[in-house]
């Protein structure tokens, strides 16, 4: 996530959200201990908890990333609670809030805004349809077993979304690859319904690096 992820938020959770944040941030410095003390119960409830209340601040990447950690931890998996506590970290560290939203009619609440180099304002466009194609794809592709070409997705995605400024689609790549080769059916539907937020929400702006 080296690319600021401005996410817009309705002006009436101002003086709530810091407070939210901050509680995310002492979730992420307990992460570590909880998976020594293999605490699984307290990390799968945390995953619970964000799962449940990311949404409702406008910060829907923690909504999906509460689900990721609520499974991780109930299946045990210390590689990718591993792997997702440094996710939330680099979510937490990329994150720009823009209170100047429009309020109750909620029009912006929530985009996930990416500033991305003007020179692949031609690309961008280009990339984003295929990837919607890809998204539209899935559900059949997992319905029939097509792992490998789940797989493919994946490794596609996870080789190609830094190059155009969008890190998040890398990462999810990668969790995608990774759940494809178990056959990881919750896994891979988690991962379509964030794909397809995570697309709802982006807006691209073209701004030229500093």
């Amino acid at each position: 996530m080296a690319e600021k992820i401005k996410v817009n938020i309705d002006p009436e959770l101002k003086d709530i959200i810091p407070n939210y944040l901050e509680n995310r941030r002492k979730d992420l410095a307990a992460m570590p201990g909880l998976l020594k003390d293999e605490n699984f119960e307290a990390l799968r409830v945390m995953g619970h908890k964000l799962r449940g209340s990311g949404g409702g601040y406008g910060l829907h990447f923690l909504t999906a990333f509460g689900g990721r950690l609520e499974t991780a931890a109930i299946k045990k998996d210390k590689p990718a609670i591993e792997a997702l506590a440094e996710e939330l970290g680099a979510f937490l560290d990329a994150l720009e809030l823009d209170y100047g939203g429009p309020g109750q009619d909620g029009s912006m609440a929530g985009k996930n805004i990416i500033k991305v180099d003007p020179d692949l304002k031609d690309l961008v466009p280009v990339y984003l349809e295929n990837t919607r194609e890809h998204l539209a794809a899935m559900p059949q592709l997992l319905k029939e077993g097509r792992f490998d070409d789940l797989w493919a997705v994946g490794h596609k995605l996870h080789g190609s979304g830094g190059g155009y400024g969008l890190d998040f689609l890398t990462g999810l790549g990668e969790r995608l690859e990774a759940a494809a080769k178990k056959r990881d059916k919750p896994a891979i539907e988690a991962q379509i319904k964030e794909l397809a937020d995570f697309l709802d929400s982006l807006i691209i702006e073209y701004t030229a690096p500093a």
